[in-house]
């Protein structure tokens, strides 16, 4: 069931990947090569006035582009489809182990090309939210790195 599970999330990102890849790259990016915020700004928020993304009067928040919708919509379904994974790691739901042989590589890239935006949307859009927002993702993106990287002890299955 937890396979099939993850099967169906797997699918569902396709769209949301091709979307992602085609406004910035992201099959061609590096894992070390985080999205700056201010480029994510300018392909979701409508277009600068005097040099500045327009805010909300009432919420001071960057004002989106309607028209730019699918983009953001895609951002965030990556991100909320990844967390979902990684959420179901952290309590027991999916096996680990299957979960890295599924996603390992996504999960690790997909945390570490968008870290700058989600430490932008946790300490500086929801400070209140003390960094939960996609934390699991980004905690489970450090864990595959560190520990299921080729050659490292706890990647590796079976007899040592």
């Amino acid at each position: 069931m937890a396979i099939t599970t993850l099967l169906q999330i797997k699918e569902k990102l396709g769209p949301y990947s091709k979307i992602v890849h085609e406004e910035f790259g992201y099959l061609d990016r590096r894992e070390d090569d985080a999205i700056p915020v201010h480029e994510i700004h300018e392909k979701i928020c409508k277009d600068k006035v005097n040099g500045k993304i327009p805010r909300d009067d009432k919420t001071n928040r960057l004002e989106l582009d309607e028209e730019k919708s699918e983009i953001y919509k895609a951002i965030r379904e990556t991100l909320n489809l990844y967390e979902y994974v990684a959420s179901g790691v952290h309590q027991g739901v999916f096996d680990k182990d299957i979960v890295a042989d599924l996603f390992r590589s996504n999960v690790i890239k997909t945390a570490s090309v968008f870290s700058a935006y989600i430490d932008h949307i946790n300490h500086e859009m929801n400070p209140r939210c003390n960094g939960s927002i996609w934390v699991n993702l980004k905690t489970l993106g450090a864990e595959f790195k560190n520990n299921y990287r080729e050659g490292t002890k706890a990647g590796k299955r079976g007899p040592a």
